[in-house]
């Protein structure tokens, strides 16, 4: 999906865990976050940031549909969605909106965003409703009493969208950054979902954006092609598996996207540390490994919330703005490129979770993946040491080999011997084995 036509819109495969093209050819998801660029972006700085991702390996650019409170202030420049039923806002973040009045403006240049990123190779994974306009959703972050949509307002709004991009490339993603608990939050977003399911007429995937798991939520209703999951802003690599796991387990199957791990250069869980490109692999391949084999999305502080040089954001400090165009370049979006690269020149969509291969208590920080006829194997380790593998059923034929994740050097490791293969890591930080048979 390097170069993607405009109505080559990605598909369940039969496996029911993995996306293709609707002409069966395997899709990685490797995406990036811009959730604030429909607000704040100039044209100029959407078409050299989409440019530059298109250019890096990216293909797909998750983003919300309407201006976002956590971005850079203004968080909308001269373009708003609705009608404002009050002029000015309080804090800057939290406006009141008069969401039956459209501004065809603002969804005209939204529609010319998506049009030029579908131009360029890459899909767009679109939110419809962020959590701050649906009314008493998670009231420790917006004032429970604010207004928000109601639940006829949004399923309009939702088929709006159907509708006014009935040309594009996307996939709705129905809510975003929402945990589903209060009176009536899950059954305001289920009645959007079905409007929304109901009025694609395409075949584009609906999903939703949780704060942690979709599937707790909605894993059984019919709108929801597959499951998202948000594992987390921390350096901490054991939560990310456990998550993706607990997904990948549900029943009946539906594939697995960690859409939000780890950002690089966020705070670390609202420490001043940053989280670096060895904590985003780390919780980005733990997660692949463990189920979310569809893909994955990078994220990077400045570019989701689209910062610039001297704008302000309350939730950071002068010291901890990083411009967006700074941040295009964090290493960290190289090494999900390299691993998309790497995966992709294997048969990654035959692999499932094998944490039974494991052997001698390396489960818990280990994460392994096979394929079922025993050709493919890969295990991921989070930083220097040994594993332990049960290796029956493999290809005694194949050649084991260490991959960097951080540069893509290779080093041979220990033959198969039998059974078992004991393997030691050559690398000072983290490490992928391999174990491919090509016959």
């Amino acid at each position: 999906m390097t170069e993607m036509d405009i109505h080559d819109y990605i598909q369940i495969a039969p496996n029911r865990r993995s996306f293709q093209t609707r002409d069966g050819v395997p899709v990685f998801w490797l995406g990036d976050t811009a959730w604030s660029c429909p607000g704040r972006a100039s044209w100029e700085e959407w078409t050299e940031y989409v440019d530059e991702r298109a250019r890096q390996g990216f293909n797909v650019i998750q983003m919300n549909a309407l201006p976002q409170h956590d971005a850079y202030q203004p968080i909308f420049q001269g373009r708003k969605p609705f009608a404002l039923l009050e002029e000015k806002s309080e804090d800057g973040r939290i406006f009141k909106w008069n969401y039956d009045e459209i501004d065809e403006a603002y969804f005209d240049t939204l529609s010319r965003m998506i049009e030029y990123a579908n131009g360029k190779g890459m899909l767009v994974a679109l939110i419809v409703v962020w959590f701050e306009h649906v009314p008493g959703s998670r009231p420790t972050v917006i004032p429970p009493d604010h207004p928000g949509m109601s639940v006829r307002q949004a399923t309009e709004f939702g088929c709006y969208l159907v509708r006014k991009m009935r040309d594009l490339n996307v996939v709705w993603i129905i809510s975003g950054d929402d945990d589903y608990v209060g009176d009536g939050i899950a059954e305001f977003y289920d009645a959007v979902g079905k409007a929304v399911k109901e009025a694609e007429l395409y075949g584009r995937l609906v999903t939703t954006h949780p704060v942690v798991k979709s599937g707790d939520a909605y894993h059984h209703a019919e709108w929801l092609d597959f499951n998202m999951v948000q594992t987390g802003h921390g350096n901490g690599h054991h939560r990310p598996p456990m998550l993706v796991r607990e997904e990948w387990d549900k029943m009946p199957p539906k594939p697995v996207l960690n859409a939000e791990p780890c950002y690089e250069w966020h705070p670390d869980c609202g420490r001043k540390d940053p989280v670096l490109r060895i904590g985003v692999r780390r919780a980005c391949w733990r997660s692949v490994l463990a189920g979310s084999l569809t893909g994955l999305t990078y994220g990077a502080e400045g570019i989701w919330n689209w910062a610039r040089k001297g704008d302000f954001n309350r939730n950071r400090s002068p010291e901890q703005v990083h411009p967006w165009q700074e941040a295009l370049k964090l290493p960290g979006a190289q090494d999900l490129v390299r691993m998309k690269r790497l995966l992709t020149a294997l048969p990654w969509q035959d692999l499932k979770p094998a944490q039974e291969r494991l052997l001698n208590g390396s489960q818990e920080n280990v994460n392994a993946a096979a394929s079922a006829d025993g050709r493919l194997l890969l295990a991921y380790l989070p930083e220097k040491g040994t594993i332990e593998l049960d290796v029956s059923g493999l290809d005694t034929n194949s050649a084991p080999y260490w991959w960097n994740p951080e540069s893509g050097e290779q080093v041979a490791a220990a033959p198969i011997g039998g059974c078992r293969l004991i393997a030691s890591s050559p690398f000072e930080q983290d490490a992928l084995l391999i174990i491919h048979s090509l016959s």
